[in-house]
């Protein structure tokens, strides 16, 4: 089953752009053309095994979908241990609705239901303009195009030691901000001085 949400990447209000632009440096009125994307142009979208923690504290599975870039597709060849299952190969006019690429209009869904091959799955936050992304490191990286176009690989290394949490939240403790104070000291202190100074904050 597919859970379809759509992400815009325009803001409220805003009409859309007649091209993609960045701005070169803050305060900068010049602005740089980002490479436009053509319907052959190549896209490789993974399903992820990620996970959540529900309410009762322990995790539960998410399969995410998620564009790849050219680099961590060529990781995956080399067998580097992986969350994903599977990575399809497709094209910009497969995966992406409208005719105007510089402005797609969302996902198209279907072109995603053989990596989901009838297992629950959702696309990640923000698909619409991390695939536009993704997808122009193919054209730098032609040899990154290692599936066929329309076909699924799934002979990774896929592995879930390092598990992906999805909804996790770091809260950094005492300890956690000691260590960091430590590692950017510019004033030589010695570890005996360094610990007595923790030790009266601590107590303080």
């Amino acid at each position: 089953m597919l859970l379809s949400t759509c992400y815009a990447f325009l803001l409220p209000g805003v009409p859309k752009l007649a091209k993609t632009v960045v701005n070169v440096g803050e305060g900068s009125t010049h602005v740089k053309e980002l490479a436009p994307l053509n319907p052959e142009d190549y896209i490789a979208v993974g399903l992820a095994m990620c996970y959540k923690i529900n309410s009762g504290g322990k995790l539960d599975e998410a399969l995410v979908m998620e564009p790849l870039t050219a680099g961590t597709l060529e990781c995956l060849a080399l067998g580097v241990p992986t969350s994903y299952k599977r990575v399809i190969g497709l094209t910009c006019a497969d995966l992406f609705l409208g005719e105007d690429l510089r402005a797609p209009e969302g996902i198209n869904i279907e072109a995603l239901r053989a990596l989901a091959k009838g297992e629950t799955v959702s696309e990640c936050e923000n698909m619409l303009i991390r695939s536009m992304a993704a997808a122009r490191t193919f054209k730098r990286r032609v040899e990154a195009q290692i599936i066929p176009l329309g076909e699924v690989a799934d002979d990774f290394n896929f592995n879930t030691e390092k598990k992906r949490v999805l909804n996790q939240v770091f809260e950094p403790s005492f300890d956690d901000n000691v260590k960091q104070d430590k590692s950017i000291d510019v004033y030589g202190r010695a570890d005996e001085d360094f610990n007595d100074e923790v030790s009266k904050l601590a107590n303080a």
